[in-house]
């Protein structure tokens, strides 16, 4: 829209081209002001709908460890951009509750990997002081496996045993 053009007129006072002046600044701001809110209202709209976006792939690709990185990743650029333009706070804090979930279910399958780690080093010492005819297991682990009943002195085969038993407990939590 074309702005009026106030000039002050021969005739007129020096306030009065002020006040023609001010009004016209006004105008313009008034102008520039609802540019902006519409600006930011498409905005939001946009933000909103990129978070809820995220908040679907998280949920969806759940099971592939890639994507789901990738989806995390977005979800917290878009949590950012969310809370920067003001998007509607329920919106936010169900996105922030997605995060956390998948974030801890990702801490606990890292830790149920370590665990397994450490069980099959276990299985692999005792195979091979088994094999070597030992009977002594070298113990790689400070902790022992949690399957493991402590009470009874196990050796060779026995130990052998539990800590396959362990290790097939292990990978079904998996």
């Amino acid at each position: 829209m074309p702005l009026p053009l106030i000039t002050p007129r021969s005739g007129q006072s020096l306030t009065a081209s002020l006040v023609a002046r001010a009004e016209q600044k006004l105008w313009q701001r008034e102008q520039q002001a609802v540019q902006n809110d519409e600006g930011l209202k498409a905005k939001k709209e946009r933000v909103t709908v990129v978070l809820k976006s995220a908040m679907e792939i998280v949920a969806e690709e759940s099971s592939d460890g890639v994507e789901l990185d990738n989806g995390i990743k977005e979800l917290v650029r878009a949590i950012k951009a969310a809370s920067a333009v003001g998007v509607l706070p329920q919106l936010r804090v169900q996105a922030r509750k997605i995060l956390a979930e998948h974030q801890s279910e990702q801490k606990r399958r890292q830790r149920l990997e370590e665990q397994l780690e450490r069980l099959v080093r276990q299985a692999e010492a005792a195979h091979e002081a088994n094999m070597r005819g030992d009977g002594e297991v070298a113990n790689t682990s400070p902790r022992k496996p949690l399957s493991v009943d402590s009470s009874l002195p196990q050796s060779g085969p026995q130990r052998t045993r539990a800590l396959a038993a362990a290790k097939q407990k292990a990978t079904v939590v998996l």
